[in-house]
């Protein structure tokens, strides 16, 4: 029997809240939302104490593609330069899509066991308020 190959293993929270930063946001070299926009995992949650920012730190594994916003339209780009410009709005709707099977996929599984140190389920609930705070501005323009 051979070894299965792991592949395709992705970290669907963090993918969503980079995505829902990409609404924004440019996500290029100069200027990521994350380490790669579609990251492997998502293992630990890096913040500062009294400030809303926090960095979903994973492996050196993922995939990026680059996002830029050219006044009503968004321009993606591969890493092997491929190119598509959409209206911003078809974007966001895309956006909204994913994030919204992935939220209603977490409401379906079994709840989530807090973690019991401080720091960690701080990072968690930081996470989480900035998902619903971005999914709630996307509804709002």
């Amino acid at each position: 029997m051979t070894e299965e190959k792991k592949e395709n293993h992705w970290t669907l929270s963090a993918m969503s809240v980079h995505l829902l930063r990409t609404v924004d946001n440019n996500h290029n070299p100069d200027s990521l939302v994350g380490e790669h926009l579609i990251p492997c995992c998502g293992h630990h949650i890096d913040h500062l104490e009294n400030n809303t920012d926090f960095h979903i730190q994973g492996c050196f594994t993922g995939i990026n593609y680059w996002v830029q916003h050219i006044d009503q339209n968004v321009k993606l780009k591969t890493e092997s330069k491929t190119e598509i410009v959409i209206p911003k709005k078809e974007y966001e709707i895309e956006i909204i899509n994913f994030v919204d099977k992935v939220e209603e996929f977490y409401k379906k599984s079994k709840p989530k066991q807090m973690p019991d140190d401080n720091y960690d389920r701080t990072g968690y609930e930081m996470m989480w308020k900035e998902w619903k705070r971005r999914r709630t501005q996307i509804d709002t323009k």
